[in-house]
């Protein structure tokens, strides 16, 4: 789950790589793998640590990945996850 492959031009502007269901994002604080999800008008965000110690998670109405809310409730989320 955790050996990244290659993405599109477009997705690295979101993240730098994606295992089995799991995106790897390259933050200040070290590795943090994520997962996001949408259904019926709500996406869902969570970040962890490679270990497990350290985990954030939003559920809120959004649309696609490319939009604004959505790239600012994660750029929030990198902030908060770095304390």
């Amino acid at each position: 789950m955790l050996t990244p492959v290659a993405v599109d031009a477009h997705s690295r502007t979101l993240h730098n790589g994606y295992g089995l269901g799991l995106m790897r994002h390259r933050t200040a604080c070290g590795t943090v793998w994520s997962r996001r999800g949408r259904a019926a008008g709500y996406t869902t965000i969570a970040y962890a640590s490679p270990d497990g110690r350290r985990s954030v998670i939003a559920l809120f109405n959004a649309g696609a990945a490319s939009d604004p809310s959505t790239i600012r409730v994660q750029q929030l989320m990198f902030r908060v996850y770095c304390r």
